[in-house]
């Protein structure tokens, strides 16, 4: 069979499992894609690569038995037994800080983990995490920084009392391992990473927020609506790396969580966001012929960059690297991420803030109080530093 053929087919297939509602013609097309006898181990890699191994094991498991090589689902199972197990472990963490979050009266959002797993594919099994992320009020963020430490979690870095309110204001969370290193919470008081212009925390989303039944219990999440959009500037922060950041998107939409078209152009406004909105969505619509709601596909088809970004980005997402799993040092710096902004202002704004706006590499070379200048002045000669060294150049 031709190679590129038969790298096309794998693709197709690694997509049709990520579809998370499939009807009898996508099943009848897996059945026959697997009977063509796809080059297994590539199938396998790129499976793990794009964050889809588990939706890949149920889709094979229950669209082609009988079919699939018994070690390839062998190999698939070994994976996600594992990949639940963590998640399980997670799920336990989470329990236990919502018991002491309510106890000590720190509001708290979830989102992310396991339970955008749950909210969008039906279990918390089905997402590949690697932390558990936390939103909580800006002004609670060091005392539930002090629960945690009582939990015999430890962050990256601790801003003294001189620090704590420029530390704040310039970062956006706390990364925390347990005691187990394997746990790991990152503890925001800003949800978009600094990515948006206008900051996400927890006051301006009360009125978007939702409650969800999680583990036997009732917890804060997003609405549909501002899932919808935070999960475009999320993976826009990243450049849509995974195919499971898109069919998380597109699960949205398939379900009943399916947000409300106008109210996402409302937030995206608000938050600086519409192209973002635009492109990701642009980017699900293709990749899995979501029908988006007609103020959505109206808004696309007036910005004629929105197609040629989403379309850029499917064929990143697509391509197959070299080598599986490694990701291009200058991802941070694609000129995707100006491209992407509602106007040039904004472009110019975002570019500042990623040259000159410290971040926790900053502090920890110079976490004194009266080092605030040096910190601005030393994260471009970092970011310079850190680009010879990924071009190769034998940087100390």
């Amino acid at each position: 069979m031709n190679r590129n053929r038969c790298r096309d087919h794998e693709t197709e297939l690694l997509i049709l499992c990520g579809l998370i509602r499939r009807g009898e013609k996508e099943r009848a097309r897996i059945k026959t894609l697997v009977k063509q006898g796809p080059d297994w181990d590539r199938f396998l890699q790129r499976s793990v690569r794009h964050k889809l191994y588990p939706l890949v094991f149920k889709a094979l498991s229950e669209d082609a038995p009988g079919e699939v090589p018994p070690v390839v689902l062998a190999r698939l199972r070994s994976w996600v037994l594992k990949n639940a197990a963590r998640n399980e472990r997670l799920c336990r963490i989470l329990g236990r800080i919502l018991e002491i979050f309510e106890a000590n009266s720190v509001d708290a959002l979830m989102f992310k983990g396991p339970l955008l797993s749950e909210q969008v594919y039906g279990s918390p099994f089905f997402r590949v995490c690697s932390d558990l992320d936390i939103l909580v009020r800006k002004d609670q963020a060091l005392k539930a920084l002090e629960l945690f430490a009582c939990q015999g979690f430890t962050a990256d870095f601790m801003p003294g009392p001189a620090q704590a309110a420029d530390y704040l204001e310039n970062e956006n969370f706390f990364r925390l391992t347990g005691p187990d290193e394997g746990d790991v919470v990152d503890l925001h008081w800003e949800m978009s990473g600094k990515y948006g212009l206008v900051p996400m925390v927890y006051e301006d989303l009360a009125g978007v927020m939702s409650h969800a039944r999680f583990m036997e219990r009732t917890v804060k999440s997003l609405g549909p609506s501002i899932l919808g959009v935070y999960l475009c500037i999320h993976n826009a922060s990243h450049l849509w790396d995974s195919l499971e950041s898109v069919a998380c998107l597109a699960g949205i939409f398939s379900s009943p969580l399916a947000p409300d078209g106008r109210n996402m152009m409302n937030l995206a406004r608000k938050y600086r966001a519409r192209r973002i909105l635009l492109t990701g969505l642009r980017i699900t619509e293709i990749v899995y012929q979501v029908k988006l709601p007609r103020i959505i596909q109206d808004a696309i088809g007036k910005d004629r960059r929105v197609d040629i970004l989403a379309r850029r980005a499917v064929t990143r997402l697509l391509e197959e690297r070299a080598v599986e799993g490694t990701v291009r040092w200058s991802w941070r710096f694609s000129i995707d991420h100006l491209l992407v902004r509602d106007t040039a202002m904004d472009a110019l704004h975002y570019a500042f803030r990623l040259l000159f706006r410290p971040t926790v590499k900053e502090w920890m070379y110079f976490p004194g109080h009266g080092f605030r200048g040096l910190r601005f002045a030393l994260r471009p000669l970092r970011l310079v530093r850190e680009a010879f060294r990924g071009a190769g150049f034998p940087i100390p």
